[in-house]
C-alpha cells in the first residue's frame, strides 16, 4: 500500500469560516450569554478553545437540538454548527428573541437544496 501525504492539510473552507465566526461572536457578544448548540465541528481542541472564550456548549444525547433550543433562555446568543440546523430551530429562536450566529457551511446548504429539489 502506498500512502500519499496531501499538503497543505487543514480544515475545509466551511469549517474554517465556522470557527472564525464562532470566535468573532464570542468577542462581539462577550457581555451576553453565548451558547453553542451541539458542537460547532467534531474537534475537541477547537471546541475547548471556543469554550475558553466563554461560550457554553449545549449538547445532550437524550435531547435533539430542537428540544435543546426550547431550553435556552430568551435573548441569548446561539451559535449553530457548521453541519447545518433544522429550520424549525431558527423559528424557535425568533420566538425567543435569540440572536443566531449561523455558521452552516454553504456546501451543506447547497446539498440540502439539491435534496429538496430531487423530491
Amino acid at each position: 500500500m502506498k500512502v500519499v501525504k496531501v499538503t497543505p492539510r487543514g480544515y475545509c473552507l466551511g469549517v474554517g469560516k465556522s470557527i472564525k465566526w464562532a470566535k468573532e461572536a464570542a468577542i462581539k457578544y462577550a457581555r451576553r450569554e453565548i451558547y453553542m448548540l451541539g458542537y460547532l465541528i467534531h474537534n475537541k481542541h477547537v471546541i475547548d478553545e471556543i469554550v475558553n472564550l466563554g461560550v457554553i456548549p449545549i449538547n445532550d444525547f437524550k435531547l435533539n437540538r430542537l428540544d435543546l433550543t426550547q431550553t435556552l433562555p430568551d435573548n441569548a446568543v446561539v451559535i449553530l454548527s457548521a453541519h447545518g440546523s433544522n429550520d424549525r430551530i431558527k423559528d424557535i429562536a425568533v420566538q425567543k428573541n435569540i440572536t443566531l450566529v449561523d455558521t452552516e457551511c454553504e456546501w451543506v446548504n447547497v446539498t440540502k437544496t439539491l435534496d429538496f429539489l430531487r423530491y
